[in-house]
C-alpha cells in the first residue's frame, strides 16, 4: 500500500469514530429518560385502594343482620305497651282527691255464750250505702310512691229474724262502721303495689231496745297490710288484710260487763278504669269497684254481771260492697 493510501485510510477511521461516539452518547441519554418507566411499582397502592371498595360488601351484610335486630325491640316495646305505666295508676288533676259512693249488702252472725246462757243475733240483711274518700298528702318522685288520708264509713239496716215475745214483733237492728287510716302506696314493680297502713275503726251493731241484747260497738286500733296487681292500664285486682285489736267494747251497754276484744278482716276487691280522658290529668278519672269482705271479732268477758262467770262472744260478719270512684 502506498504511503498515500494508508494516510486516506486513517483520516476516514478518525472521521467516522467520532460519529458512532456522539450516536452512543444519545442513546445512553434516551434510554436512561425511560428507565424511570417501571416505577409503575408502587401501582399496587390501586389494588390497596381497592381494599375499602371491598369493604361495602359487609357493610351492606352488616345493614342486612341488623334490620331483623331493629324489628326484635319493636316487638318487646309492644308488649310492654300492653302494661300499665306507674305514672299512670293514680290519675289526678293536681288536687289528688278521690270520692267514692256506693252500696252494701251485710249478712251478720253473732254467737254469745256463757256456762248456762247463750245468746244468738243473726237478723237478715243489712242493706245500705257507702261513702269514701282519699286525699294524697304527699307524693315521693324518687320513688314513685304516695302517702294517703282514707276515710270510710257505711251505714245498713235490717229487720231481726226471730219475734221479740215481750214486743210482740221483730226487732229493728241498724249497723254503721268508719274506718280512719294513713296509707303508705308504693309500686314495686311495674304491676304490683304495696300498702301499709295505720289508723283507727269504729264498728257497731244495735238492736232495738229489749231485755236480753242491744248489740255490740268495737273501737279498734287498725293496722292494714295490701297489695294490688295490675291486670291492665285500666284493670286491677287486690287484697287487703286489716289488724283490729280493740281498744274499747261495749255489748248490750255494759250490761255483762267488761269486755275485751280482738278482731280482723279479710277484703279481696277488683276495680275496672272506665273514664280515662286524654291526657288523663285533664278532668280525672272514674273506677267501679266491687269489694267482698270477711270480718270477725272474738270477745271475752271476764266477770259477766248477768252470768257471774267467763262469757265469750264469736261475731262474724260477710259484707258486699259496690261502689264508683271519681278521682279529682
Amino acid at each position: 500500500m502506498s504511503r498515500s493510501a494508508a494516510l486516506a485510510l486513517l483520516v476516514a477511521t478518525a472521521v467516522a469514530l467520532p460519529s458512532v461516539s456522539s450516536a452512543q452518547s444519545v442513546l445512553p441519554d434516551d434510554f436512561e429518560l425511560d428507565k424511570p418507566a417501571p416505577k409503575p411499582k408502587p401501582e399496587p397502592k390501586p389494588e390497596r385502594d381497592a381494599e375499602p371498595e371491598a369493604k361495602p360488601k359487609p357493610r351492606k351484610s352488616k345493614s342486612t343482620a341488623d334490620e331483623p335486630r331493629s324489628e326484635e325491640p319493636v316487638q318487646t316495646r309492644k308488649k310492654v305497651q300492653t302494661r300499665p305505666k306507674i305514672k299512670n295508676r293514680r290519675l289526678s288533676s293536681g288536687l289528688g282527691f278521690t270520692l267514692t259512693l256506693g252500696g252494701l249488702a251485710t249478712l251478720r252472725r253473732m254467737e254469745f255464750a256463757g256456762t248456762d246462757h247463750r245468746i244468738a243475733h243473726q237478723p237478715g240483711l243489712y242493706l245500705g250505702g257507702v261513702i269514701g274518700a282519699v286525699q294524697q298528702l304527699w307524693m315521693l318522685k324518687k320513688s314513685k310512691s304516695h302517702v294517703l288520708l282514707e276515710a270510710e264509713g257505711g251505714f245498713g239496716s235490717a229487720k231481726n229474724g226471730s219475734v221479740e215475745p215481750a214486743l210482740g214483733r221483730a226487732l229493728t237492728t241498724e249497723h254503721a262502721y268508719l274506718l280512719v287510716l294513713g296509707v303508705f302506696e308504693k309500686p314495686i314493680h311495674p304491676t304490683v303495689d304495696l300498702r301499709l297502713g295505720l289508723g283507727l275503726s269504729a264498728l257497731s251493731y244495735t238492736v232495738e231496745s229489749n231485755p236480753e241484747y242491744t248489740g255490740h260497738r268495737y273501737l279498734s286500733l287498725a293496722a292494714s297490710f295490701g297489695a294490688a296487681y295490675w291486670m291492665s292500664t285500666k284493670t286491677k285486682i287486690g287484697a287487703n288484710i286489716v289488724f283490729l285489736p280493740g281498744l274499747s267494747t261495749n255489748q248490750s251497754a255494759g250490761g255483762y260487763g267488761s269486755a275485751r276484744s280482738f278482731g280482723g278482716r279479710f277484703e279481696p276487691y277488683i276495680s275496672w278504669r272506665f273514664l280515662q280522658p286524654e291526657p288523663p290529668d285533664r278532668f280525672g278519672s272514674a273506677e267501679f269497684g266491687v269489694r267482698y269482705s270477711y270480718a270477725r271479732f272474738q270477745t271475752s268477758m271476764p266477770e259477766t254481771q248477768a252470768l257471774g262467770d267467763l262469757a265469750r262472744t264469736s261475731d262474724a260478719a260477710h259484707t258486699l260492697t259496690l261502689g264508683v270512684s271519681y278521682n279529682l
